[in-house]
């Protein structure tokens, strides 16, 4: 009766440093909630990628367009939303719950985007010491084609 005892104190010693575990390594990291934005220029369209990181750990990525000549918003090439999770301090880990792309490439409404599967992305990432500019680089599997670090600017920082 006593080995059972000692027995169930331990196991329940395990399981309770194995949760603090989990929790130390899956972190919620609140310098990365807000809004940051990525801006390029090809040719006269301005493509603006946007992540908004909200505090309840759910995310929204968008890209869209402008046309730089007439000003005019052109639509989402890309739009997800999803949950995240920062885990070990370095990596953001993003799951997919919405994905729609453009098939063509282009610009349209969000709702002739077409919705399509895709893999649950990983990032490492960093943030500069003002917090205001987020590096996000892909975890890219060895002869794969990912691209490299983007940096992003907060633009909204939720309290």
């Amino acid at each position: 009766m006593k080995a059972v005892r000692v027995y169930s104190i331990l196991l329940g010693l395990v399981l309770l440093t194995t949760a603090f575990q989990c929790d130390e390594d899956s972190v919620f990291n609140q310098d990365l909630v807000g809004t940051w934005e990525h801006v390029t220029t090809d040719g006269d369209i301005e493509r603006k990628e946007f992540f908004n990181f909200r505090a309840d750990g759910t995310y929204i990525y968008s890209v869209t367009g402008i046309d730089l000549g007439t000003q005019e918003v052109l639509g989402f090439q890309k739009y997800e939303e999803g949950r995240w999770v920062a885990i070990n301090g370095n990596k953001l880990e993003l799951y997919l719950e919405v994905f729609e792309i453009s098939t063509d490439g282009g610009y349209t409404t969000r709702e002739n985007l077409e919705r399509t599967n895709s893999g649950d992305p990983v990032y490492f990432y960093t943030l500069n010491e003002s917090g205001q500019e987020l590096t996000l680089e892909p975890d890219c599997p060895p002869n794969a084609s990912c691209i490299g670090p983007v940096t992003y600017l907060r633009i909204v920082q939720e309290i």
